[in-house]
C-alpha cells in the first residue's frame, strides 16, 4: 500500500468518512436536479424547434435532453458509489 492510499485518520482510501458520504449525497443530488432542469429545458427548446421549423433550436435542445441524461446518471453513480462503501 502506498502512501496515497492512506488518509490521515490511518484508513484506505476504500473508506470514505462520514463527512464524505454526507458530501458526496448532495453532489448527487444537485447532478440529478441538474439533469432534470437540463432535461425539461431541452424538449422546451425542441419542441419550439419543431414547431417554428428551426431545426438548429431543435438540435440544441436534443443535445440539451442528452446533457441532463448524462448529468442524472453520473449523479446516479455518486450514489450507487455510496451505497457500496
Amino acid at each position: 500500500m502506498n502512501s496515497d492510499s492512506v488518509r490521515p485518520s490511518g484508513q484506505t482510501s476504500e473508506f470514505l468518512k462520514p463527512s464524505e458520504v454526507i458530501l458526496m449525497a448532495q453532489h448527487s443530488k444537485a447532478d440529478k436536479a441538474e439533469g432534470a432542469v437540463d432535461k425539461a429545458a431541452g424538449k422546451v427548446k425542441e419542441a419550439v424547434g419543431k414547431a417554428t421549423k428551426d431545426r438548429e433550436l431543435e438540435g440544441k435542445g436534443k443535445a440539451q435532453q442528452a446533457k441532463g441524461h448524462v448529468k442524472s446518471a453520473k449523479g446516479d453513480v455518486k450514489d450507487a458509489f455510496k451505497t457500496r462503501h
